[in-house]
């Protein structure tokens, strides 16, 4: 067309403008909402500004009854849901948690059976909020028998639920979000075009949850923590903690020298059964490496792991640059 002729400077000009738009529609305008599932508060943030606030808030709300639906379908509590109808009678199970299934089975043998997910007669029985005293022998032996006969999700649900919500996410153009699911941590994208998101390591046993051990610097990736403080209980005065996470071998809550295992990875599914795994392996160095050697082949992941001990002190795997 006449008039229309555009030369190199031109061209300069109309990028700088591209990516000044850029920088200005991601990230620094978000919407934040939270609720209750999982037996635990959860929140979701969308920044980017290319959405509006209305539309924000329609995704994230749509994001909450995923969480609801999924909450509802693998509760081991609810009689409506397909774990409990699994657990006291016969059910066909559904493709999606045969899936979750495959999943658990692969950490299970990866973890010397350590990992296991048909544990809900201990972890019923270890429900110590719930009792006056401690479980007796005799009590936890009959639990251990029962071992691979009922399921209890809780290791699982929520970094699958991560996934899924992501996916939602994406599907829908959305380039900027946080996604917290008690303690599980997706972040979609970046804060902005040139600042990750921030995510802090709590400092495990601290009073104060701004108390933290550690930050990342994360960018499209999921952060996953399995600690032996996020969740525990004294009984009668008893000073010992006796921490959800337990340990099929031995019928006990996890007793060792870890007080927290982080993963940062690609899959918050993942994630949440591999930070389980090695709490409840305990392996040396070499181990450990070994297996996120392994897990990072088998899932195409690109895995660091950070491990706080019983004396804070802080121990990283196959750590990127970039955290």
């Amino acid at each position: 067309m006449k008039g229309l002729k555009f030369n190199k400077k031109s061209t300069i000009i109309v990028a700088i403008v591209i990516v000044v738009f850029l920088i200005l529609t991601i990230g620094h305008s978000k919407l934040t909402k939270s609720s209750f599932a999982f037996d635990t508060y959860i929140s979701i943030s969308i920044y980017d500004k290319t959405i509006s606030t209305r539309r924000k808030g329609e995704l994230i709300d749509e994001a909450f009854n995923l969480c609801r639906q999924l909450d509802e379908k693998f509760s081991k509590t609810n009689p409506q849901s397909e774990i409990y109808k699994a657990n006291n009678s016969r059910v066909v199970l559904s493709d999606e948690t045969k899936n979750l299934l495959e999943y658990a089975a692969y950490f299970h043998l990866l973890s010397n059976e350590k990992f296991d997910v048909t544990i809900e007669s201990l972890t019923t029985l270890w429900d110590v909020k719930n009792r006056s005293s401690l479980p007796t022998k005799e009590e936890i032996d009959e639990a251990l028998d029962s071992i691979g006969a009922r399921y209890d999700f809780g290791a699982i649900v929520k970094g699958y639920a991560c996934d899924r919500i992501k996916e939602y996410f994406k599907s829908n153009s959305v380039r900027s979000a946080v996604i917290n699911l008690g303690g599980n941590i997706t972040c979609i994208g970046s804060k902005s075009l040139f600042e990750d998101f921030n995510i802090g390591i709590e400092r495990p046993f601290s009073e104060s949850s701004n108390d933290v051990i550690k930050v990342l610097h994360i960018n499209d990736k999921s952060v996953v923590t399995s600690g032996i403080y996020q969740r525990y209980s004294k009984v009668n005065g008893d000073d010992k903690l006796y921490s959800h996470i337990i340990d099929p071998k031995t019928g006990y809550p996890v007793d060792n020298n870890l007080y927290s295992v982080t993963v940062i990875s690609n899959s918050s599914l993942i994630g949440d059964m591999l930070s389980t795994t090695l709490l409840l392996v305990n392996p040396d160095n070499e181990e450990m490496a070994e297996i996120i050697k392994k897990v990072n082949k088998d899932f195409s992941e690109s895995i660091s792991v950070i491990v706080v001990d019983d004396k804070f002190s802080i121990h990283e795997f196959n750590t990127k640059s970039s955290l």
